[in-house]
């Protein structure tokens, strides 16, 4: 999610971060029987790997191959591009072929490449918290990309000291399972959900602050903003708990908005800025609440013009338009207007208050006159 208005998105670390390792163990990780073969070539005989045994051989190899030096797990000919959806519009490919013209990606209103410019991450961290080792965090989970537009509609963030257990939130996200055999998936649909936080957690390893929520989530959730009623974002939707004791509720975990806060400033990166084009969205959703549509039509517009990707203002003047066909268009009585005629209403006072002192004063002047000629006869 945006988090300045020239381009800063705040996202976990994870989500941005592909190491050898992690290449190597997403693949091994798509089957049983990928993850078997992998456990053979590192010398785990056949016979012992078990049903009931290979997913914690599995999560110690995982810290084997993160523990590995950089020179003994390598990827050659590698190559990386991370892409921001800022509309609805999808990255899309279906081969290789496609793959191989995406790495020479060009921006446009929807899509824009995006560079990594801060991180404070740890693959190992991850594969240590699967082997449930006890060590904790060495880093946040938390980076900062950039991508080249300006006018972003950009989140504000909370104080999070005064975040408090139970207070309301909405995280938003994009879980992989939502686009499945039910739906269309030729447009990107953000997933909103709604909870409480349960408490407020110092993270294992004293790295951070962790926010318990009882808003369940799904993969590809990790980086959404979580909301709190202001619309303030309080921090990352990053991790998802789930012990092997059925009758325990899963609980997700928010990293908190601290974390990208004081990344940013170890790095002398500035968030925040002006920020027009959610100001003036505001207006333009005040207006339609209150039917105002002609004047919300109006502020949706100046919207599109500042940031043409924008997710939901086509559709709001779509309804706008279409309400006033329909005669449901309130007069919107313009408090520019009403502040104008108040200053006019208050200058002809005063232009007719200095008239009636100027005549008095005349008036007065004349009668001293008159009485001063008097008493000299």
């Amino acid at each position: 999610f945006f988090v300045s208005s020239d381009g800063k998105v705040a996202t976990n670390g994870h989500v941005v971060t592909l190491t050898p390792a992690d290449f190597l163990i997403n693949i091994v990780s798509s089957s049983p029987e990928n993850t078997r073969t992998l456990l053979n070539f590192m010398g785990v005989p056949s016979r012992d790997i078990t049903p009931e045994n290979q997913d914690k051989l599995a999560s110690s190899l995982m810290t084997k191959l993160h523990n590995l030096p950089s020179q003994r797990l390598k990827i050659n000919n590698y190559r990386e591009l991370t892409v921001v959806a800022m509309g609805s519009q999808p990255l899309q490919f279906s081969s290789v072929d496609d793959v191989k013209r995406l790495l020479d990606f060009k921006d446009s209103e929807q899509l824009a490449k995006a560079e990594l410019i801060a991180r404070n991450y740890s693959a190992k961290d991850i594969a240590s918290l699967n082997q449930q080792n006890g060590s904790g965090f060495s880093a946040s989970d938390v980076a900062l990309i950039q991508v080249k537009v300006h006018n972003a509609p950009y989140i504000k963030l909370a104080n999070t000291d005064q975040t408090d257990v139970n207070s309301k939130i909405n995280v938003i996200g994009f879980p992989s399972d939502a686009e499945n055999r039910l739906t269309e998936n030729d447009n990107i649909s953000p997933t909103v959900t709604s909870g409480t936080i349960s408490a407020k957690r110092s993270a294992n390893g004293a790295n951070g602050r962790l926010f318990q929520s009882d808003v369940d989530a799904s993969q590809g959730n990790s980086g959404g903003p979580a909301v709190d009623e202001a619309g303030n974002a309080i921090g990352l939707l990053t991790y998802r708990y789930k012990d092997e004791t059925n009758s325990n509720a899963a609980k997700s975990y928010i990293r908190d908005i601290n974390d990208i806060i004081d990344l940013a400033k170890t790095k002398n990166i500035t968030l925040g800025g002006d920020n027009e084009t959610y100001d003036i969205w505001q207006l333009g959703l005040e207006k339609y609440k209150e039917q105002h549509h002609s004047s919300a039509i109006k502020s949706f517009a100046k919207v599109q013009d500042l940031f043409p990707a924008h997710r939901l203002v086509s559709d709001y003047a779509t309804k706008s338009n279409q309400a006033i066909r329909e005669g449901k268009d309130k007069p919107d009585v313009n408090s520019d207007a009403i502040i104008l005629s108040i200053v006019a209403l208050l200058s002809l006072g005063g232009v007719i208050t200095a008239s009636i002192i100027i005549h008095r004063h005349r008036l007065g002047h004349h009668i001293h006159k008159t009485l001063k000629t008097q008493d000299l006869h």
